[in-house]
């Protein structure tokens, strides 16, 4: 019994290692959630990167997943008409809506959840709109036109988009359903701690969830520089004035060496 009782233990023991550490580390329990890469460095020769998604939920369900960024307030300029050129007005901030809106869903996000669900859960842009505060307070039909001004600069700095259909379901089985989806990681993202959230759905109401981070953070070089702008603001203003100078005074400095060349060569 015991040689029995040992063999077991380090049968599971070697099953346990061999699974990989991001299922693992999500355990059994469905909503299953898995990001690979769950973490984002942004260095010296940083291009871009692919993210993938995937994970399980239970069988004859659907699944939604929502990248977002926290709550943020920016400030804008407004345009007003004076005779016949637009100059700024004024500014406005708005506040209330997440840095990053990514929606991955199998269809449409309305046929798989009512409208209540969609409105609370922010889950598409007409729900976060609905959600902003400007100040100053705005004429409702200024303020409209705000809030779809806001979200149509986020959606073409691909920070704010929907995706239906471009979560792939697989076929149900006794285990679960597997979903999966792959994209490019918006370029225009700044580096902070965002939310991946899968959303499980079933007779158009969510029956279950899981969250896990994404970070995004810059390394090596980038993230000195960052250091260095952010807490030694007045240094690094004079080190940028100083460097643009240099710059200048040495293409100067070529182009006057080059034409001069030029000029004895002929």
């Amino acid at each position: 019994m015991r040689n029995a009782a040992a063999r077991l233990a380090c049968g599971l023991m070697s099953l346990l290692v061999s699974l990989p550490p991001a299922v693992w580390a999500e355990g059994s329990a469905i909503p299953r959630l898995i990001l690979t890469p769950a973490r984002i460095e942004m260095g010296s020769f940083y291009s871009g990167t692919r993210v993938r998604i995937e994970g399980l939920v239970s069988q004859g369900s659907k699944a939604i997943v929502v990248v977002r960024g926290a709550d943020k307030r920016e400030s804008f300029n407004t345009k007003g008409r004076f005779g016949l050129i637009w100059l700024n007005s004024g500014r406005v901030r708005i506040s209330g809506a997440p840095a990053l809106f990514l929606c991955f869903s199998p269809e449409l996000v309305r046929a798989l959840l009512d409208e209540e669900t969609i409105r609370q859960r922010l889950l598409d842009e007409a729900a976060i709109q609905a959600r902003l505060k400007i100040e100053p307070a705005q004429p409702p039909d200024l303020a409209a036109r705000i809030g779809s001004d806001f979200l149509a600069l986020k959606a073409e700095d691909g920070l704010y988009r929907s995706y239906p259909g471009e979560l792939k379901m697989g076929a149900p089985a006794a285990g679960g359903t597997r979903f999966s989806t792959e994209f490019a990681w918006p370029k225009m993202a700044p580096p902070s701690t965002y939310t991946v959230q899968v959303l499980e759905c079933r007779d158009r109401a969510v029956i279950a969830e899981r969250s896990i981070p994404l970070e995004v953070v810059k390394v090596g070089f980038p993230e000195r520089f960052a250091v260095l702008a952010s807490q030694y603001a007045v240094f690094y203003g004079v080190l940028s004035v100083v460097a643009a100078a240099l710059a200048g005074f040495a293409i100067d400095f070529l182009a006057v060496r080059v034409f001069s060349r030029r000029r004895g060569s002929a």
